[in-house]
């Protein structure tokens, strides 16, 4: 959400430049190396929505306006345990090392790894790809309850909720109707420290 620091005058400048982008500037304007490559109004776009999320990452309290929203991106951001600089070092490491590198694996601890999939898992791989399928040729309502399926049969596979989510709330993937959770409400019960798994070398 644009905070009030961004004017009435600004909002409406950057919906109409959002609107009369193509797809594939879009994929470029919010792309990591964004900042390198868009011109002009993207750029501005782009340099707008990072502060936005940024200050929401770093900001306790109340939201704006009358409705007393507490704040909560700041408290999850300090949670989920990231690390951005770890997956760059992994290939350099690669690069350098070739087959003794820390992070590459032999057949043998791939495989050892790679766990079976359990029949619930297998079925729910079967109807997420069926809802694809049904979403692409058309037919969105129909895909709904494929996907639903794929989450109750194996609910900790964040690919496919996030997935589902997305197509009904792109912005926020919060609750609606169409699914049981949301992306909050599932951090929620997990534990934001719990969110991405812990890289094992």
């Amino acid at each position: 959400m644009l905070e009030r620091s961004v004017s009435a005058r600004q909002s409406r400048a950057a919906a109409t430049a959002i609107v009369t982008l193509s797809s594939s500037q879009l994929a470029t304007a919010f792309s990591p190396c964004a900042r390198l490559v868009i011109p002009g109004t993207s750029h501005e776009i782009w340099e707008a929505m990072h502060a936005c999320v940024k200050r929401g990452c770093e900001r306790e309290g109340i939201l704006p306006g009358g409705l007393k929203v507490k704040r909560r991106a700041a408290a999850l951001y300090r949670k989920i345990k990231s690390d951005p600089d770890i997956y760059p070092a992994m290939i350099e490491d690669w690069l350098d090392h070739g087959r003794e590198s820390r992070y590459a694996l032999s057949p043998e601890e791939v495989v050892r790894r790679s766990d079976p999939r359990t029949e619930a898992e297998a079925t729910a791989a079967a109807e997420f790809e069926l809802g694809q399928y049904l979403h692409r040729a058309g037919d969105h309502a129909a895909a709904i309850p494929h996907w639903r399926e794929a989450h109750r049969l194996y609910p900790d596979n964040w690919t496919y909720k996030r997935q589902a989510w997305n197509f009904e709330d792109p912005m926020r993937q919060g609750h609606t109707d169409a699914y049981d959770g949301s992306w909050y409400e599932d951090i929620k019960k997990i534990g934001a420290e719990n969110y991405y798994p812990e890289i094992i070398p």
